[in-house]
């Protein structure tokens, strides 16, 4: 499928894609990845070197790879995985969940302020799933104890961290979210609330300029479309388009 759709999209290009930093954000199912990848073929098909890269809080390579090697040394009953009773206990835990959000944010300093620029520097197109503004959002879900936005560490991490070239947020409604996960049949969907608090928070930013925003009902190919004008245009102050007037 990506193949064909690049064949339809594909613009002429006189030189290759400068290095650019891309976003792409938006509730569960709302059609990321397919974008990410079409983007991926597109860019390689223009002689630019893409890049992927997950940017979640707490989820990243290396992040993983230090909550497997502390589970190992410490014991899986003492620091729970995946949505359970026991995980919402430990995360609500004032003294643990502190320490948690402070290696998670300067990990995501590790990665948005050097990692990213150095790839930049190397000349590669980086493609992220989610930033730091999903982060953010996060936080406020995730820990409602903390108010993360407001500590001097996570204020540092954004003046740091590099800035997006391109940032779009697709935009689909959670009963549609909802279906694609059931039709999907993933294994550790995002509860309905839940989703529908994130979906608010992604919107109440979007309405700010944090993104470009994308109705993520719309087709593949159109997205797709839409996705590259953006990308292949000079560079112009994000604002907020193809946003649902009603839900």
């Amino acid at each position: 499928m990506a193949q064909k759709l690049n064949q339809r999209c594909t613009t002429p290009a006189t030189a290759r894609p400068p290095a650019m930093l891309i976003t792409f954000s938006g509730i569960d199912c709302c059609g990321k990845s397919t974008q990410i990848k079409l983007l991926e073929s597109w860019l390689r098909g223009q002689g630019a070197r893409p890049e992927y890269c997950w940017l979640r809080a707490g989820y990243t390579p290396l992040f993983s790879a230090l909550k497997s090697g502390a589970r190992i040394l410490a014991g899986r009953k003492l620091l729970p995985q995946g949505d359970s009773p026991r995980r919402q206990a430990f995360m609500k835990n004032n003294r643990w969940s502190r320490v948690w959000l402070t290696l998670a944010i300067l990990d995501l300093g590790l990665e948005t302020a050097v990692h990213l620029r150095w790839l930049r520097l190397m000349g590669r197109t980086v493609i992220c799933d989610r930033h730091l503004a999903d982060s953010e959002i996060d936080f406020s879900i995730n820990f409602p104890q903390h108010d993360v936005a407001d500590w001097k560490l996570w204020r540092l991490v954004k003046r740091m961290a590099a800035r997006p070239d391109h940032s779009f947020l697709l935009d689909l409604p959670v009963d549609d979210s909802l279906r694609r996960s059931k039709d999907k049949n993933e294994p550790f969907a995002e509860r309905e609330e839940l989703r529908r608090v994130r979906e608010a928070l992604y919107l109440e930013a979007g309405q700010h300029g944090a993104w470009f925003v994308l109705d993520a009902q719309r087709s593949i190919d159109s997205l797709h479309k839409e996705v590259l004008r953006k990308v292949t245009s000079p560079r112009i102050a994000l604002r907020v388009v193809a946003m649902r007037a009603t839900r």
